[in-house]
């Protein structure tokens, strides 16, 4: 599970969309939970990273800030593949969209001292006869502290004195030549338990999108609630659940019944890392939605 820091939520009102010429982004920080005190110190900008390729390569910037005004703060970068299922962002080990083989980024280790920045640049260098594909990754920056000496290892066996604190993660995606998304919303069903609608949202395109769901929901005649659901990931080739969250926890639950889901998915093919809504796609959806009882 990922959360935004709300701390870094108003600083984010000052950061501008930054463009280079081989590619764009925008985006918030994604940190992984439990973090420590020492986590809340490390940012990343952006969170979302679009390039296109020109002649197999393109180029880009990461920020990583130590927030901190008292402790310094020393970090590594790293790259892992992934993808989005239901359960959100998750490793992908054996992706055949791994961006890694091709990602290149510098510094790899870096020391940060109370409220500095420093930039780190990442190029992508995708063989020119790969064409129509998009590729995809994660870069992490892990905090990395000193940890306190433990009296019960034996003094004859070394042991590591560094520990890890936390990550945070920008994922990146690399086209090169012709990627298009292509969405279709094949169903909806409800948790009762979880107190979510969730929408079965397929991607047969080779594009990976973050469409935004405007939705209706009604019984009969009567409206019971009209929302709008802001954008999600969903990758190349794949499906998953968007949850929609209806009604909330201190709220009275959903009686039991049979309901119509109705709305539309909104998407764009590129630019969807800056919140673009040029060239927007739309998909109508109405569906029956049935509420179990307990």
């Amino acid at each position: 599970m990922f959360t935004i820091q709300p701390s870094y939520l108003q600083s984010l009102l000052n950061v501008g969309i930054r463009v280079l010429t081989l590619g764009s982004f925008i985006g918030v920080p994604l940190v992984l939970s439990g973090q420590t005190a020492q986590a809340q110190s490390l940012n990343l900008i952006p969170g979302i990273v679009e390039l296109e390729t020109e002649r197999g390569q393109a180029q880009g910037v990461f920020t990583v800030r130590n927030v901190s005004t008292t402790s310094p703060v020393r970090a590594r970068l790293y790259a892992e593949p992934f993808s989005y299922t239901d359960l959100g962002l998750r490793p992908e080990p054996n992706s055949k969209a791994d961006l890694t083989p091709y990602l290149v980024f510098s510094p790899r280790e870096l020391t940060l001292n109370p409220g500095q920045s420093r930039q780190v640049r990442l190029v992508t260098r995708i063989p020119e006869k790969i064409t129509d594909k998009e590729y995809r990754a994660v870069v992490y920056v892990e905090s990395l502290t000193e940890s306190p000496a433990n009296p019960n290892v034996p003094k004859n066996v070394v042991a590591s004195q560094m520990g890890l604190v936390t990550r945070i993660g920008a994922t990146v995606y690399a086209r090169q030549g012709k990627v298009t998304p292509s969405l279709k919303v094949m169903g909806a069903n409800y948790d009762p338990k979880q107190r979510q609608i969730l929408l079965n949202v397929e991607n047969t395109g080779n594009g990976s999108t973050r469409p935004h769901i405007e939705w209706t929901l009604k019984q009969g005649d009567k409206e019971v609630v009209s929302r709008v659901n802001g954008p999600a990931s969903i990758v190349s080739e794949s499906s998953r659940k968007f949850p929609i969250n209806y009604p909330a926890k201190n709220e009275k639950p959903l009686p039991a019944g049979t309901y119509n889901l109705s709305g539309k998915l909104v998407w764009v093919d590129k630019g969807w890392a800056l919140n673009s809504e040029t060239n927007q796609n739309v998909v109508p959806f109405n569906f029956s939605l049935t509420v179990p009882g307990k």
